[in-house]
């Protein structure tokens, strides 16, 4: 029978959905060199989360994958395109000057997305993934509205196939997908793009998730994007251990070993004792999920930045009025960034009392057409006009796009002999900040009370030592050898 492959998108999408983007890149390096022993299709990262990983963590980003790729010597690297933004909004340049640098430090493919899944934008970050020298996988994003129709999905599967991707992914981000809708798109959109192979990148936001991949691999989606627990499930991918066991026994092929996954498990399952990060455990059918249509990962951070300014006891009221913001902004599809405008404008507007009130900067680039010339014709004019009524939005509409080109952004940045790398910081970082940024290096887990006290009394130049307390007791002794040894008793 036919072989059901897995692409693992852990580090990147499982702990964004289940640990809000907490994952340092030291806490990646270890696992990698167990992960590149499954046999995984490809192994899919990110720049992780650059606010984090920089001003908090202080890890230098380009370093840090440059050390994962050094540790994947059998696995295709992959960067996700949306991952390949910027650090903060810039010149439009900058996401082809990310596939460059991602080349450079060892990836072979990417995804590319457009939140409105325009043909035009596939094909122009299709050339510049091409021209960088990655494999481009087409993101086909799935999303349920009035303008998401059977007939929608054929027009851009078809203006997908004639750009000849590596790939196209049918991307369910929101987990909106149930195997009856499966049964009906999958079909589709395959034969409006024959001879293009097909993956699956779906959510467990609603539960559904094992339960439609399993179905789209029956439907001929034979490579399924997966995660590995403590972050499978929780509005990330389901488990890999889960999906290759039903597919054995549905008679496909399955040729991956999942043995050394058992020490990546340990370890992250360890930092999420350590950090008191979540566990990822399937989700609860909620069918509020098709109202709003918030991706796992935007509602885990909406939550955090909620109790951050003490309004988490309105999150349910956020994510109604999600549902409401999407509907007047035309229905976009809820992936990076236009998930997180709608999210940030849902929570302004609920903070604030009155709708519309306050917006954002990128709400009101948005309304501009800015991230998409479909948002001027799409949106409700009534609250278009009321973004727009406001001094910033005169001052945007005013200011041209930047479309230097690389070279033109190098001649004004230090001159055409810097790197992509030292570009995208001088850009993007400040010198305070990159004279901060340090190498990362793997993230040691400390390990439980006991471990740690008989690590620190080892260290001790006593011959004997013997403690207790109720229900232990732990001796600790020098050998002939004079090398510590210890036996504790419960």
């Amino acid at each position: 029978m036919a072989e059901v492959k897995f692409v693992d998108v852990t580090i990147r999408d499982g702990q964004l959905c289940v640990w809000a983007a907490n994952m340092t890149l030291g806490m990646m390096l270890k696992p990698a060199e167990y992960i590149d022993e499954v046999g995984f299709d490809a192994i899919e990262c990110g720049w992780g989360n650059p606010e984090k990983n920089m001003p908090i963590h202080f890890e230098h980003p380009f370093d840090g994958y440059r050390l994962l790729k050094e540790r994947l010597k059998k696995t295709p690297m992959r960067f996700h395109g949306g991952g390949l933004q910027s650090f903060k909004p810039g010149p439009s340049i900058m996401r082809s000057l990310g596939y460059r640098i991602a080349a450079n430090i060892g990836a072979s493919q990417t995804r590319i997305s457009d939140p409105w899944n325009r043909v035009k934008v596939w094909e122009r970050r299709s050339q510049d993934a091409k021209e960088a020298g990655l494999k481009h996988i087409i993101n086909l994003a799935f999303s349920i509205s009035p303008r998401h129709t059977d007939e929608y999905y054929a027009e851009r599967a078809r203006g997908a196939a004639a750009l000849k991707p590596f790939r196209i992914c049918l991307k369910d981000v929101d987990g909106l997908l149930t195997v009856e809708r499966a049964r009906t798109l999958v079909p589709l959109i395959m034969k409006n793009a024959p001879g293009i192979e097909f993956e699956l990148h779906g959510h467990d936001t609603t539960g559904l998730g094992t339960s439609v991949a399993l179905e789209c691999v029956k439907l001929g989606i034979l490579i399924i994007n997966s995660t590995i627990p403590p972050l499978s499930y929780g509005g990330a991918q389901p488990s890999v251990h889960n999906l290759a066991r039903n597919a054995r026994s549905m008679g496909y092929d399955v040729n991956i070993n999942e043995e050394p996954l058992k020490h990546v498990t340990e370890y992250w399952t360890a930092i999420a004792k350590e950090k008191g990060y979540p566990i990822g455990a399937p989700s609860e059918y909620d069918s509020r999920q098709y109202l709003h249509q918030m991706p796992g990962a935007m509602k885990g951070n909406l939550r955090r930045q909620l109790q951050e300014v003490g309004y988490e006891h309105k999150m349910e009221e956020v994510l109604d009025e999600a549902g409401r913001v999407k509907a007047e902004l035309g229905h976009p599809i809820m992936i990076t960034p236009l998930a997180q405008f709608v999210g940030v404008q849902a929570a302004m507007n609920i903070i604030s009392g009155e709708r519309y009130k306050e917006v954002s900067d990128h709400i009101i680039l948005y309304a501009l057409g800015r991230y998409g010339d479909e948002a001027i014709t799409e949106m409700d004019q009534d609250v278009r006009a009321k973004i727009l009524d406001r001094s910033q939005a005169r001052k945007y509409e005013e200011e041209p796009a930047d479309d230097r080109s690389i070279e033109e952004l190098k001649k004004v940045s230090g001159g055409s002999h810097i790197s992509d790398e030292e570009l995208m910081f001088r850009l993007q970082v400040d010198d305070e900040m990159r004279n901060k940024l340090v190498t990362p290096s793997e993230y040691v887990v400390t390990g439980s009370p006991i471990v740690s006290l008989v690590q620190e009394l080892t260290k001790t130049n006593n011959r004997r030592i013997h403690l207790t307390r109720p229900g232990m007791t732990l001796s600790m002794g020098r050998t002939k050898a004079d090398a510590p040894g210890a036996s504790v008793g419960g």
